[in-house]
């Protein structure tokens, strides 16, 4: 998918992958991950990217898996991958949120806070593109769609050079 003309680019540090985003946007890249948030923080799309050994690759769908991701989700869907040249899934449901902070019998009483998620993995040769969009606040479709146009943006290196 072509961006709009206006929107930044940011390449990872070995070059395994590019993406375009929206200049609005706030941009934090860690060693391991990169995190995009939208003005006023209603979610995050993290991504991180894995390399398999040449003899180790394995199925896209076996490198999603959201019970890993979230251990208290609901209402997990497949979703239609994204319009990429790359092999690509997509998943949405929902996670518990909790109150960590709280003692354990005023949780009891409360009851149980669930926001929305979807998750990418984006696969090309030995690379692994692993992307995932949490909200913070009520569902806000909008957002989500904007995270899928970002990555639909994405391009992944046909021989990725050795990583950082």
């Amino acid at each position: 998918m072509k961006a709009p003309s206006h929107w930044k680019r940011f390449s990872s540090p070995a070059n395994w992958y590019s993406l375009r985003y929206p200049p609005e946007w706030q941009l934090e890249d860690t060693e391991s991950a990169l995190r995009l948030a939208p003005p006023g923080a209603q979610g995050a799309l993290m991504l991180h990217c894995v390399r398999s050994p040449p003899d180790k690759s394995h199925e896209v769908s076996q490198a999603l898996d959201p019970t890993v991701l979230f251990p208290k989700c609901r209402g997990v869907r497949k979703l239609r991958p994204l319009e990429l040249p790359y092999e690509s899934l997509c998943l949405e449901g929902e996670r518990e949120v909790g109150d960590e902070g709280q003692a354990w019998w005023k949780r009891l009483w409360k009851g149980a806070h669930w926001t929305r998620w979807r998750a990418w993995c984006i696969s090309h040769g030995e690379i692994h593109l692993m992307a995932i969009w949490v909200e913070t606040e009520g569902p806000d479709p909008e957002m989500a769609t904007l995270a899928a146009m970002i990555l639909n943006t994405v391009e992944l290196a046909d021989e990725p050079a050795d990583g950082p």
